[in-house]
């Protein structure tokens, strides 16, 4: 791949996308899912994931998705932030999350990390199924969360809670997971769920 081009306010979002481009040549399916994008909507870059943040300091309110900024939706165009913004954008059932900025998700680390059971395990499990989607993605071997240390360290300080007694059973409910978002979702339906939900996204831009 060819080095990071450099950003100026002028250049910034069409050397964005032509960076992303060249990234993922090595991927067929992320390659399918953005061809003639342009002809669908417009998709540019979260500022977050450049070196321009101090010049959009205005848009930090949100960290990896934004529906509508001025006429826009922006979405991260780097690896592996885009297939994560995917996966959240094609798996929420809740479709009216898909037009609010980064999915209704609050992003705060310290209240996270301070979170409650109930709220830690309803984002263990999201990001769960996430991370599948990601991998099936990227055609990859199936992954825990819990290959990142903190989830599992902060899962075995919120136990017991309902019916996990040990570190054990959470570590057995996410494999559970990760076997059900693989059963269920594949490549195919994958994009089905990708360019209808930017269909809905156009119509509110228009």
């Amino acid at each position: 791949m060819s080095a990071m081009p450099k950003f100026t306010k002028e250049n910034y979002f069409s050397l964005s996308k032509e960076y992303f481009l060249e990234s993922i040549k090595d991927n067929s399916f992320l390659q399918k899912l953005f061809t003639d994008m342009d002809k669908i909507l417009p998709v540019y870059n979260t500022i977050q994931y450049s070196c321009m943040y101090d010049d959009y300091i205005e848009i930090s309110n949100f960290i990896g998705y934004s529906p509508n900024y001025k006429n826009n939706i922006l979405i991260g165009f780097c690896r592996p932030a885009i297939t994560h913004e995917i996966g959240h954008l094609v798996e929420l059932d809740d479709i009216s999350r898909i037009f609010k900025k980064d999915f209704g998700i609050p992003y705060a680390p310290e209240k996270f990390i301070r979170s409650s059971a109930k709220g830690f395990f309803c984002a263990l499990a999201r990001e769960q199924r996430v991370y599948s989607l990601e991998d099936i993605m990227n055609n990859a071997k199936s992954r825990s969360k819990f290959e990142n240390p903190m989830w599992e360290f902060m899962a075995a300080d919120r136990c017991p809670f309902g019916k996990f007694t040990k570190i054990e059973q959470v570590k057995d409910w996410l494999q559970s997971i990760i076997q059900q978002t693989f059963t269920n979702w594949d490549r195919d339906r994958i994009e089905f769920e990708w360019f209808r939900r930017l269909g809905m996204l156009k119509e509110k831009l228009i």
